[in-house]
């Protein structure tokens, strides 16, 4: 029979909202937050839109054949992967440790975005964010399996086949979901311990949101208001489908402007929660170092009074 695990305190969704926004109408948070924000979705995107710039914009696509198609948007979506994995996750490690220093009243410079670049913390940013990837992809191999399979039969005229792929793509989100919200506190950790490393970090990350993912989820809905305003521009590339370069420079920018404008507060209520949690950790060790020096002392208290005892028997 498995012990019965204590559920972690509650934290109060709506005063982390509050407080965030408090601390972002304090001493010029906002702004700086929002430049901070601006720069980073510029140094990440500037990149690939030149990328797509110098591989299509001189050329017509109409002439090119399907297979000259796939090869061009293979290497596009290669350099993309590659800027997530080896420049992304640096600026992500940055930006958290950014904005913890700011929900503890510490204003800083939106330069500070690069301090994630150093030797210090940047291997051990990428290795975390390959890690928490890889976990990721372990985790959904098999509902992308039944979705996969799924799909084939019902191309094929397989009986079953659309089933079993609806009941992948169900498993596959709700998989995916449960891991993003269980991993959600892997960089805040190694923002505040970097030497903790990325398989420690993603290991306690896990073991902090045990009891908590709903209360993460409440959150995150409680701030959609904030989370779908720069997810706007990609619907609207979705649905015109234009292979015109300014159109694709004017969603960047688009999103880039939503991005610094809504996600300050996003950013801050997420600190907020986290250091939140932190405290409760931290009072909850106290406790437990405090009830083990009570035990000790009691039992050295109780050998010292059955050492005189035996004394007075002799």
């Amino acid at each position: 029979m498995m012990p019965n695990v204590a559920r972690p305190p509650r934290i109060d969704i709506s005063e982390v909202k509050a407080a965030a926004k408090a601390r972002m109408r304090e001493n010029g948070n906002y702004r700086r937050v929002a430049l901070m924000l601006a720069l980073m979705m510029l140094l990440i995107n500037v990149p690939v839109l030149l990328m797509d710039y110098l591989s299509t914009g001189f050329i017509d696509l109409g002439q090119l054949d399907t297979g000259a198609l796939s090869m061009l948007n293979l290497r596009l979506m290669l350099f993309q992967l590659l800027m997530s994995l080896l420049i992304s996750p640096a600026f992500e490690l940055s930006k958290t440790r950014y904005m913890l220093r700011t929900m503890r009243d510490r204003a800083g410079s939106p330069n500070e975005l690069f301090d994630g670049l150093g030797r210090g913390s940047y291997f051990v940013s990428v290795r975390a964010a390959l890690w928490k990837g890889l976990m990721m992809y372990v985790w959904l191999m098999i509902p992308l399996g039944m979705m996969s399979q799924g799909l084939v039969a019902t191309l094929y005229g397989g009986s079953g086949g659309l089933g079993l792929a609806l009941i992948g793509a169900a498993l596959m989100a709700f998989i995916a979901v449960n891991r993003m919200l269980a991993y959600s506190l892997q960089f805040y950790f190694l923002a505040e311990q970097p030497r903790m490393g990325a398989i420690m970090s993603l290991r306690l990350s896990t073991m902090t949101m045990r009891g908590r993912m709903w209360e993460r989820l409440k959150l995150e809905l409680r701030l959609l208001a904030y989370i779908l305003p720069p997810m706007l521009p990609n619907i609207a590339s979705m649905l015109f489908l234009k292979d015109s370069a300014a159109f694709g420079i004017a969603m960047s920018i688009c999103t880039i402007a939503l991005w610094a404008v809504c996600y300050p507060v996003v950013e801050s209520a997420m600190a907020e929660y986290f250091l939140r949690i932190k405290a409760q950790l931290e009072e909850q060790a106290a406790q437990a170092r405090r009830a083990h020096e009570s035990a000790w002392a009691d039992a050295s208290a109780d050998d010292a009074r059955s050492d005189s005892d035996d004394d007075a028997k002799t």
